[in-house]
């Protein structure tokens, strides 16, 4: 076998196939096509199990496409991967032999099924990767990798596929980088491999978010490639052909997580010491802000006005997505500082009620 990952690999990880078999000759097609196109190591993914948000779609092979995919796997010489969700589905893998398997989002942000997987694979030496949950929750990410340190798995990476959002975005599941971040803060041990395929829901923004994860520092990706995209039952829009995923990977740039020896980093430093006083400033700015949203507290609370008050906030924010364009900042990004600044300048004024 081919691709045998280790944590400590300096080169990227690549897990690319179909979102789900669906057939022995789309495996195979689908196989052959990567390892004529991918000059990387990589493991053979496809989804054996696959429940969908409503039912009556295609829903998987189950059991009957484990043959399928190890035998695709077998023949081109890599590993196979694949999703699982239940205890069950970790038995009936083992006995194929899988060494490799990932945890699904929607697995992720339930512990009670952590628990019945972590179980199911104490005494194991598999890989596994944890997706993060589909909410945006850091704890239940590392909770999750936790419950399986827990059992004693010890080979562990972390995907970032992205997170739901309730308003309408460019992207199936946004990436709110600064979760992933925040996971890799807490957990430096444990590679982070990005998913564009399932972050951005469509094959056009599968470049773009592949390269913003290398330049963030991702050890790999895991992209969905099918031999006729189109025609795939299960997420066509996101997947691609092997030779149109061979060309977006050519285009990546992997960049290191620390400086090369040698390298000088007296301009960042001079930088950075530049944004610690701006930021000193921002927090100083808002202290000032919450005083006087303190003060308007009080003056609701004797003329007995509720707190919060629509008109106000909807004007506040539609004045702050028009600068914040002007400025070149984005609407997401605008949108969720101004939501924090009112949550906090409510809470504020809940406070100063509390205390009269």
């Amino acid at each position: 076998m081919d691709a045998q990952p280790a944590q400590s690999s300096s080169k990227p990880l690549y897990i690319l196939g179909p979102c789900s078999v669906e057939s022995r000759d789309q495996m195979l097609d689908t196989a052959r096509g990567l390892k004529q196109h991918i000059p990387y190591p990589f493991l053979l993914r496809g989804g054996l199990w696959k429940p969908r948000t409503r039912p009556g779609a295609f829903e998987g092979l189950g059991e009957q496409g484990i043959d399928y995919l190890t035998e695709a796997a077998k023949e081109i010489g890599v590993d196979p991967i694949t999703e699982v969700a239940r205890a069950s589905h970790v038995d009936s893998c083992l006995r194929a032999g899988f060494k490799h398997l990932w945890i699904g989002a929607r697995t992720t942000v339930n512990p009670f099924l952590i628990d019945e997987l972590a179980e199911a694979l104490r005494g194991t030496e598999v890989m596994i990767f944890v997706k993060n949950p589909v909410n945006r929750d850091v704890g239940l990410w590392l909770g999750a990798v936790e419950r399986l340190e827990r059992a004693g798995c010890s080979s562990l990476y972390a995907i970032h596929r992205g997170f739901s959002a309730i308003d309408n975005t460019a992207y199936r599941n946004p990436p709110y980088w600064q979760l992933s971040l925040e996971f890799q803060r807490q957990r430096s041990d444990i590679p982070m491999i990005g998913d564009p395929s399932h972050m951005g829901g469509r094959r056009d923004l599968l470049g773009e978010l592949s390269q913003q994860m290398g330049q963030l520092g991702y050890r790999g990706l895991m992209v969905e490639s099918h031999i006729e995209p189109d025609q795939a039952l299960t997420d066509a829009a996101q997947q691609v052909t092997p030779r149109h995923l061979a060309s977006i990977l050519q285009q990546v740039q992997w960049s290191d997580l620390h400086p090369k020896e040698g390298y000088s980093d007296s301009y960042i430093n001079n930088q950075r010491r530049a944004i610690d006083t701006l930021d000193k400033e921002i927090l100083h700015l808002i202290q000032e802000r919450m005083n006087i949203a303190r003060d308007i507290g009080v003056y609701k609370q004797e003329e007995n006005l509720a707190i919060y008050q629509p008109e106000r906030w909807e004007n506040t924010l539609t004045l702050a997505l028009k600068r914040g364009h002007q400025l070149g900042l984005s609407k997401a990004f605008i949108m969720e500082l101004f939501q924090s600044l009112h949550a906090e300048s409510i809470q504020h004024q809940f406070n100063k009620k509390d205390k009269q």
